[in-house]
């Protein structure tokens, strides 16, 4: 599996770069802030963003990026927590070992989880937002167009935010921005309807998305709001192809000599081409600021919703299959995930078939 990213890459990168250009005070949380993503947003943001070291598995970092974050606000408030960091494998069950279940589900969810209740104490001084990055869901989304800005005085501008006077400060998953009082979820398809050979991301999503609806109705007594944004697949790091392939070959290359025997070695080839397939499909790179500019309306939006679908795409696909029956909905998700049967399906088959044009023949 590839590593964990908050704002070293993909959407966590890329809004980073945004709200700093329309100045928002940032905090990316990078894995690896001596590397290439964070020596990017230090070389091409103000000094209003502040590139913060975070491991999401790991508590001590949590507090360090809480302690880092209170001593350098000074008189601003924490205004918003957006967690993005997520990892995730291409496996079918009986192949996944379960440390990797373990390793998705520690990212994916209990990190998410460390770096909330962490930051809680800061978002209920300002009453501000979470953003949780989750997967697609079938609900309308509304977009941030031609740079409009709504922001939390509820003015509405061509340019960008009053920073002089209005903004607080903002964290990014890690991130965090300083602003107001909202919590909000970015999610992906997986946490709505399960996918074959994304069980444990899909798991892992189904579990943020409970995290954050419950987490919305405990918080509104702190009139914290919570709002998930839950995107299609895009062709981020995430969906690398050479790297899910890799990791698929490890997995199987560690599957029982019984249990790869059923399957046979044409299967797990099908198996490789479905996975290209599948992410062939994906959003191309120039689309994801449609994902971008969700995630920013639920930031800066005075009305937010609780959950957001990016993109026109994004949309149709979450209303039409909504209208479908359940056994429908299961043969679009199973459509092109492999043609090819298990070698030891195949092989009953034949000798099921030999039988029977023996009987004929007796």
């Amino acid at each position: 599996m590839r590593p964990t990213y908050g704002c070293d890459y993909g959407f966590g990168h890329l809004l980073a770069r945004r709200l700093d250009a329309m100045g928002v005070p940032v905090y990316a949380a990078c894995l690896h802030p001596e590397e290439n993503g964070a020596l990017e947003l230090k070389a091409m943001c103000s000094d209003k963003l502040r590139v913060v070291k975070l491991d999401v598995t790991q508590s001590s970092d949590v507090r360090g990026a809480v302690e880092f974050v209170r001593a350098t606000l000074g008189e601003n408030k924490l205004w918003a927590v957006v967690n993005n960091a997520g990892i995730a494998t291409y496996s079918e069950i009986e192949w996944c070992p379960s440390r990797s279940y373990q390793q998705i589900l520690d990212v994916n969810v209990l990190g998410m989880i460390r770096v909330t209740k962490a930051f809680l104490p800061l978002l209920r001084k300002s009453s501000g937002r979470i953003i949780n990055m989750c997967s697609f869901t079938k609900e309308d989304c509304p977009h941030l167009r031609g740079g409009l800005v709504v922001n939390h005085f509820g003015k509405t501008t061509l340019s960008t935010p009053d920073h002089e006077r209005n903004l607080e400060p903002l964290v990014i998953n890690s991130l965090v921005y300083c602003m107001s009082d909202t919590l909000d979820r970015v999610a992906t398809k997986a946490g709505r309807y399960p996918l074959p050979g994304l069980s444990a991301y899909s798991i892992s999503k189904f579990g943020v998305l409970a995290f954050t609806d419950t987490l919305r109705y405990e918080m509104k007594k702190w009139s914290i709001t919570v709002h998930s944004v839950e995107p299609v697949l895009y062709r981020t790091r995430i969906a690398d192809e050479a790297s899910l392939l890799r990791d698929l070959q490890r997995q199987w290359d560690q599957v029982p000599d019984d249990v790869r025997s059923k399957y046979g070695e044409l299967y797990y080839q099908t198996y490789q081409e479905s996975l290209r397939n599948h992410l062939w499909k994906a959003r191309a790179p120039g689309k994801v600021n449609e994902v971008v500019d969700t995630m920013i309306e639920a930031i800066l939006s005075s009305s937010p919703k609780n959950r957001y679908v990016p993109g026109f795409v994004g949309n149709m696909e979450t209303w039409l299959f909504s209208l479908l029956p359940s056994y429908f909905q299961d043969f679009i998700l199973c459509y092109g995930y492999t043609t090819t049967p298990p070698l030891s399906i195949v092989k009953e088959d034949t000798t099921r078939n030999e039988n029977l044009f023996s009987m004929k023949e007796v």
